[in-house]
Formats: C-alpha cells, sequence, structure tokens
C-alpha cells in the first residue's frame, strides 16, 4: 500500500493548497510552510475542489470502517431486501481500496 501524508488534511492559506503538519515526512522549507500554512499535500486546486479533497481525505477512515461493519451486520441478516445495500457497500470499499500495480 502506497502511504500517503497522515490526516488530519486542510485548506492551506494561498493558492488552493491543501496541506497538512505530518512532521514524518522530512525536512521542509520554512518559507513555503508560512505561505501555504503547513506542508503541501496538494498546490493549486480550485477552491472548491481543495475543501474537497480536504472533505473526503480526512473523512476516508471513518467511512471506510462504517461501510465494513454496516457489511458485516447486513450479511448477518436474512432481509433480501438488504441485497442491494449489500452490494453498494461491497462496491464502496473496494473504491477506497489503493489500485495494485
Amino acid at each position: 500500500m502506497t502511504e500517503h501524508s497522515s490526516t488530519p488534511w486542510r485548506v492551506g492559506k494561498n493558492d488552493g493548497a491543501v496541506v497538512c503538519d505530518d512532521e514524518t515526512l522530512g525536512p521542509s522549507d520554512p518559507m513555503g510552510r508560512e505561505y501555504y500554512g503547513g506542508r503541501v499535500v496538494c498546490e493549486s486546486a480550485m477552491p472548491k475542489n481543495a475543501e474537497f479533497i480536504t472533505r473526503a481525505c480526512n473523512a476516508h477512515d471513518e467511512l471506510r470502517a462504517a461501510c465494513e461493519a454496516a457489511l458485516q451486520y447486513l450479511v448477518s441478516t436474512t432481509n433480501p431486501n438488504s441485497v442491494a445495500a449489500q452490494v453498494q457497500l461491497h462496491n464502496a470499499i473496494a473504491l477506497a481500496e489503493p489500485e495494485e500495480n
């Protein structure tokens, strides 16, 4: 699995950047941190996209865990109406997995 900058991410101060405070990334440029408001994860995104990227990435782990818990529950039920929800949850979990190279 490819590692990514740890969350939480947030919209930076300038230029539609998405930033974090991940100190495991090694040295960073202090002037860049001051300009962007943190360590740059993504630069030059449209402001609405930067907000969306931030919300999606910050919610990813919790939403994936909720999908897995809901799927486990639905698999254990005998309600035939749960099949469509099971498929949707399974598909959502698959989309959250990193692609294999």
